[in-house]
């Protein structure tokens, strides 16, 4: 008998009613391309207003079906970058958070890639000549090809990073917690 224990999901969605050109318009004027991201902006402009119903509510869903829980979750932060930021070139987590998201109001060619929570310590001995078929027990990353209008939502702690062919990409990520409910 062969167990699958342990795993990793991700959400990924086609978001459709959001007027993505207002969104890149105010990201080009404001954004701090490889500098502190602020998400002021965001949360509160009425601009985003349903972009971040929309986050949120793709938020919440992942979580329910990750930990079987009907927490709401409250967005705690949101800021936006532009291509290849320093950032999120790099393998990062968002340690502030439980569940993440990004939203791609403009991409044409971009990449999300996320590496295997298992893979540097399972995987440290396998060599490639040893691997008959590259599976979610070998792979030691997943990419998910972005385009204009997708949103990916993650657990905040899964390690991930950007690879961005597209210099006028435009992304908004989110961070969110659930919100604790009175007993």
């Amino acid at each position: 008998m062969f167990l699958d224990i342990f795993s990793v999901g991700i959400s990924l969605y086609n978001i459709q009613e959001i007027d993505n050109q207002k969104l890149i318009k105010f990201v080009q004027k404001t954004s701090n391309k490889d500098g502190y991201k602020n998400d002021k902006d965001i949360l509160s402009n009425p601009l985003f207003e349903d972009l971040n119903n929309a986050a949120q509510k793709k938020m919440e869903e992942f979580y329910r079906k990750t930990f079987q829980s009907n927490l709401k979750i409250e967005l705690s932060q949101a800021w936006s970058n532009i291509a290849d930021d320093k950032y999120i070139t790099i393998p990062h987590t968002h340690n502030d958070a439980i569940v993440s998201a990004v939203y791609y109001p403009y991409c044409e060619e971009g990449e999300i890639i996320f590496l295997n929570p298992a893979g540097t310590s399972l995987l440290s001995q396998q060599k490639d000549w040893m691997i008959g078929e590259w599976n979610k027990y070998t792979n030691e990353c997943f990419t998910v090809k972005v385009k204009t209008g997708h949103l990916i939502v993650f657990n905040s702690m899964l390690q991930h990073m950007v690879r961005c062919k597209d210099p006028e990409r435009v992304s908004i990520a989110y961070n969110g917690n659930p919100k604790a409910v009175n007993v």
